[in-house]
């Protein structure tokens, strides 16, 4: 492209950005925002529920894209440190209102955006047990790994027994198959306990067998 192309394409869109401010208009037929909606802007920011109050012909998301373009918000004003500390502090646990009080000059977005920036995670809540010694240890283990049920799944080749939770439910069952290579899987161990009635002879098998293996085995992890 020659230097005679630059400036064609140069005085075209002079040519075009002059029309659009006789016309009032862009070429999309969209508004052409005015200076004093402009001072309406840097004057409310970030309240947007006034902006949409005073600007009733703009929408939000062209009100919020015009004050990202007028560089306010972050942009201008950047997170400190003493910010990026309450929030990594806060967030894992507190609700969205609670963090909007707790910075009342940042908006929700750049709040969220910024946790997002930071990779702040929420707190996951607690699983809830299902009665059976084996799993409920191994689900507190990936809990506190921060590992889904999903990612144990994949560790453990279990067929979608955790995935889809097969323990739940009045046709819910323990597959020990599939728990024991998930404890192995997360770098856990199994040890036996005996029971005493065994030792003395006077138990049965069905008799001191308490519902399901876990009366018998135990799971540890490593830290």
């Amino acid at each position: 492209m020659y230097l005679a192309d630059y400036s064609r394409h140069t005085n075209s869109a002079q040519r075009l950005r002059q029309r659009n401010r006789i016309w009032g208009c862009g070429s999309d037929g969209a508004l052409l925002w005015s200076d004093p909606e402009n001072a309406l802007c840097r004057k409310l920011y970030p309240d947007y529920e006034a902006l949409k109050k005073a600007l009733p012909h703009r929408s939000a998301r062209a009100i919020e894209q015009h004050c990202s373009q007028l560089l306010l918000g972050d942009r201008r004003h950047g997170w400190t440190a003493l910010e990026q500390t309450r929030l990594r502090r806060l967030y894992p646990t507190a609700s969205r209102e609670a963090l909007s009080v707790a910075f009342p000059n940042r908006t929700l977005k750049s709040i969220l955006r910024r946790a997002a920036k930071l990779k702040l995670m929420k707190k996951r809540p607690d699983y809830v047990l299902t009665g059976d010694p084996l799993l409920d240890s191994l689900r507190a283990e990936c809990l506190r790994r921060n590992f889904s049920m999903q990612e144990l799944e994949s560790f453990a080749r279990a067929r979608g027994y955790f995935a889809s939770q097969s323990w739940r439910g009045e046709r819910g069952y323990y597959d020990y198959r599939a728990i024991v290579r998930g404890i192995y899987a997360m770098g856990g161990t199994l040890t036996i306990k005996w029971s005493e009635q065994y030792a003395s002879g006077e138990g049965r098998l069905a008799g001191a067998w308490p519902g399901s293996e876990a009366a018998l085995l135990r799971s540890s992890f490593r830290a």
